[in-house]
């Protein structure tokens, strides 16, 4: 079986594209549409073994330099410009926590190591606490690089001492090695993160196309009497895109099927639509997507996948003043546009060998010291960043220990008031749980989507009354809100914030903070929730929590809170945010709250602390 170009396998690579841009729209019918991605994966692993393949046939050997420069040739030149644009709105138009983050992004990204940056920091895919990356797509770039490195080193001794078919057994192997442990990582958990974004988890994909390449120029493939089984690969490719089309429509993120056949079967599907393509390239199928505009698309697919999900993030309703319809169209043209310059301008030129130059070895550390400057020009500002999240220690001296509790939004205030909290005199401490406040139920759906609440957040009362016992704090700050505007399956049911039921469960909830707050015997603070932004519906427009009503239904019930407990300090954070009664990112030439509309930036938090520091020193004075 020669290597040749399956004008069909570009259309396949067309649709799964679509499917990509479909799910990351917001769209419905696409549900399933992330795994579009899986099947770039299996394309990768069945071309690029079918190429090393036919490279071993000819020369008896496989360069290994000469192909990993071929191979950053195509990944790093259109790259390096969408991360030179990532910098430029890190430096010109992000607020300074997404910048720090975008920053690190970007550098991991150019090691093709997101995949595991995400890992680290918990950047779930499916998640939508925060705003996501702009570059959080190239967490696939990451395990496909990364695989281009090792599978290599697996399949050149293999094949050089059994032969093909040895090989083809290795990559079912071990791509059967990476399904079992991303069964044993996703299946049940409530983080999919690790499992999402493993390399050892997610190579199955890749390994599956690699061993097809394989086994497609073995015995394997032929009756005894040596023809093909036309029929029998159109079935299984028919059956493969019934089943493709299917899981695209239906499989969602937060599906508990996903590591639990569900990937899997995607994968195999893939891998049947790709045998019947190859083996059969003029069947239906094959005349199907070897239609001219799927096939265009199939080769610009990289220029798409690089600008499509940057450019859906930062044209939104509240930039561009568009929605439904007219908002689709310009993310659409400009999306278009940005692949039509990388591909005629970067892409193409490469790919055809370009100038001379182009083609010279010294070409690839071009590229990469090329990269090399950029990481220079995103890290060194990063340096100068403060790095949000965690316990906020006092910077030394103060006496008076004060404890926030709360969400991740309780968090990045809490990070803003570190340093004039300690010149105030006060010792901060952080017990504020990211992802979770003091309601908890079986589920909640945040943007259209449901997920599970996270086991941590059951145990909330624990923790806040470890966190009380371990600082003894003079004063205590709530800051709750955020996940209680959330719709929420509670008692068997959905509920939200407004419902007399599930008012009356807040209302109890509320009661136990502050009595947990209060069992240290210092002050309490009690904070209004602020108004959020948050992430826009997909053709603009706000999703129900983050609805302005929702808060101030809220705050009504913080105030009757407040007016059960005569104690507790009242403290109207809403008010002093929100002026006009209207959310507010930037107050007096400060931005006081992050891109993603809902956490607090750190110079928000500084903002809040002239205000809240005096409340609680003379509540901490008070309670002494």
């Amino acid at each position: 079986m020669h290597l040749r170009r399956v004008p069909a396998l570009d259309g396949l690579r067309g649709v799964a594209v679509l499917a990509v841009v479909a799910y990351h729209l917001g769209y419905g019918w696409a549900r399933g549409g992330y795994l579009g991605v899986d099947t770039f994966l299996v394309l990768s692993g069945y071309l690029i073994t079918s190429g090393l393949l036919a490279v071993h046939d000819a020369d008896g050997r496989i360069a290994l330099v000469r192909f990993w420069a071929r191979r950053a040739r195509r990944l790093l030149p259109a790259l390096v410009v969408v991360l030179a644009a990532a910098a430029a709105y890190a430096a010109t138009a992000a607020l300074p926590d997404e910048a720090h983050a975008l920053r690190l992004d970007a550098l991991s990204a150019l090691g093709f190591v997101s995949n595991w940056r995400f890992v680290v920091t918990g950047q779930g895919y499916f998640g939508h606490a925060a705003a996501p990356s702009l570059l959080r797509h190239t967490w696939s770039l990451g395990v496909e690089a990364q695989l281009y490195v090792l599978w290599p080193l697996i399949l050149i001794p293999v094949l050089s001492r059994w032969g093909r078919r040895a090989a083809a057994l290795v990559a079912f192997g071990l791509a059967a090695a990476s399904t079992a442990a991303a069964v044993s990582l996703g299946a049940g958990a409530t983080d999919i993160t690790r499992a999402y974004y493993g390399t050892d988890t997610r190579a199955a994909s890749f390994l599956v196309g690699a061993g097809l390449a394989a086994a497609l120029t073995t015995g394997w493939r032929r009756t005894p009497s040596g023809d093909r089984h036309p029929l029998a690969a159109g079935a299984a490719g028919a059956g493969g895109a019934v089943a493709t089309l299917w899981l695209w429509a239906t499989l969602g993120g937060a599906s508990r099927w996903l590591f639990r056949g569900g990937l899997a079967l995607a994968i195999v599907a893939t891998g049947a639509v790709i045998v019947a393509l190859a083996t059969s390239p003029e069947g239906t199928g094959g005349r199907a997507l070897s239609w001219a505009p799927l096939r265009q698309l199939g080769r610009v697919s990289y220029g798409i996948y690089l600008w499509h999900w940057p450019l859906i993030l930062l044209l939104t309703e509240r930039r561009t003043g568009l929605s439904g319809p007219a908002l689709l169209a310009l993310r659409l043209l400009a999306i278009a546009a940005a692949t039509v310059v990388s591909w005629l301008l970067i892409e193409r030129p490469i790919l055809a060998g370009g100038p001379r130059w182009l083609r010279r070895s010294w070409q690839p550390p071009v590229a990469l010291a090329t990269g090399a400057l950029l990481v220079v020009a995103l890290a060194v500002p990063a340096a100068s960043s403060s790095s949000p999240g965690g316990r906020v220690p006092a910077a030394g001296g103060p006496s008076t220990p004060a404890l926030v509790l709360g969400d991740s939004v309780a968090v990045t205030l809490a990070n803003g008031m570190r340093a004039p909290a300690s010149s105030a005199g006060l010792a901060l401490h952080n017990g504020a749980i990211v992802g979770c406040g003091i309601a908890v139920g079986r589920a909640v759906r945040s943007v259209g989507q449901v997920g599970d609440v996270p086991p941590p957040c059951l145990l909330w009362e624990q923790t806040w009354r470890a966190s009380i016992e371990e600082v003894r704090p003079a004063v205590t700050v709530i800051l709750v809100g955020r996940w209680e505007l959330l719709d929420r399956q509670l008692d068997g049911r959905w509920q939200h914030i407004g419902q007399p039921a599930f008012d009356q469960y807040l209302s109890t909830q509320l009661d136990r903070a502050i009595a947990i707050a209060a069992s240290g015997g210092g002050a309490v603070v009690l904070c209004t929730v602020p108004y959020f932004q948050g992430a826009e519906r997909p053709e603009g427009g706000i999703w129900p929590e983050n609805d302005p009503a929702r808060a101030d239904r809220f705050n009504v019930l913080v105030r009757a809170a407040l007016a059960r407990h005569p104690s507790v300090v009242a403290f109207d954070l809403n008010a002093l945010v929100s002026p006009h009664g209207r959310f507010a990112s930037v107050i007096d030439g400060r931005a006081i709250r992050s891109d993603d509309g809902v956490h607090f930036s750190p110079d928000g938090g500084a903002f809040v602390a002239t205000r809240l520091l005096p409340v609680l020193l003379a509540a901490a004075g008070r309670s002494a």
